[in-house]
């Protein structure tokens, strides 16, 4: 996604994880729980939610941010990349989860082919966008999520080797 504004305003935002719940509508609520992990609650079909618990596993200010979901019924891993695009900023996001239950799995694919969550993840991506280009959109922790100070200035967690030049 390329946005009109400069990397550094945008990952401010994208970083403030607590604020998702206003982009996205079915993001009911995060929470920080410590440094590097939150709680989540996502609203899911039938007056239903999913709660789990994400944790930051690599945070490198205005570049990346990685993060690790641990799920009852399964785990997902996700992916920020921000890089300069002329004056502005491209943000590239990746996710991937595994449902271990068979049951579960079908279920899914099943959402999936409905529009969900893909189609309200979409709206808030674009509402993101728009609200960061417009100025509208700012982080009260710049740069950085609830505690995760420690990855924000530069430390870097052993077990993905050296930082990208």
């Amino acid at each position: 996604m390329a946005i009109d504004a400069p990397v550094a305003r945008v990952f401010a935002v994208w970083g403030d994880i607590q604020s998702y719940p206003r982009f996205i509508p079915v993001i009911a609520s995060v929470r920080a729980l410590d440094e590097k992990r939150s709680h989540w609650i996502v609203r899911a079909p039938l007056g239903r939610s999913a709660v789990f618990d994400c944790e930051v596993v690599e945070w490198i200010l205005d570049r990346r941010i990685v993060w690790d979901i641990h799920h009852p019924f399964g785990q997902g891993r996700g992916c920020l990349d921000f890089r300069e695009l002329g004056s502005g900023a491209q943000v590239d996001c990746v996710f991937e989860y595994v449902l271990a239950p068979l049951w579960l799995r079908r279920l899914a694919a099943l959402m999936s082919h409905l529009g969900f969550p893909s189609d309200a993840f979409d709206e808030g991506l674009r509402r993101i966008k728009r609200e960061v280009e417009a100025g509208v959109a700012a982080s009260s922790r710049p740069g950085r999520p609830e505690g995760a100070r420690s990855i924000a200035e530069g430390a870097h967690l052993p077990s993905q080797g050296p930082p990208p030049p």
